[in-house]
């Protein structure tokens, strides 16, 4: 994956873990949040993504 891909591809497994979170997949969810941080090329944009994986709590895969 190129530099180029990165932030659109992080973006991508950013909206699945949203849409995974709200269908009530926690672990799924935290797994698509952690993905798609460390995608990101913005350390606020992974502390945003960090924070919300964070806020899911302990999942059980």
């Amino acid at each position: 994956m190129t530099s180029r891909q990165g932030p659109v591809a992080g973006v991508l497994h950013a909206v699945r873990a949203d849409l995974l979170r709200r269908l009530d997949r926690p672990a799924e969810a935290a797994a698509e949040y952690a993905r798609a941080a460390g995608l990101m090329a913005s350390e606020a944009e992974r502390a945003c993504l960090e924070r919300r994986r964070r806020e899911i709590g302990p999942t059980t895969t």
